[in-house]
């Protein structure tokens, strides 16, 4: 359960993270990278402590989708 909030709302912040940086006209490497980091992939991680090690290797694959679309 705790998996799959923390995904929909991964995703959730990826996608307010794209509009953005449509909306600010931000194409910068350095400066999107910063802004991944800081609104996404805190949101991803967060709790990965208390449930990280119970999930699957499918579970972490859709994790890791939101990497790659980045």
């Amino acid at each position: 359960v705790c998996f799959e909030s923390r995904l929909q709302a991964s995703w959730k912040s990826y996608y307010m993270f794209e509009n953005q940086c449509n909306q600010s006209d931000t194409h910068g490497w350095e400066v999107n990278f910063i802004l991944f980091i800081v609104m996404v992939t805190q949101v991803s991680l967060y709790g990965v402590k208390v449930w990280g090690c119970i999930i699957s290797l499918n579970a972490w694959n859709e994790i890791e989708k939101i990497q790659k679309m980045f």
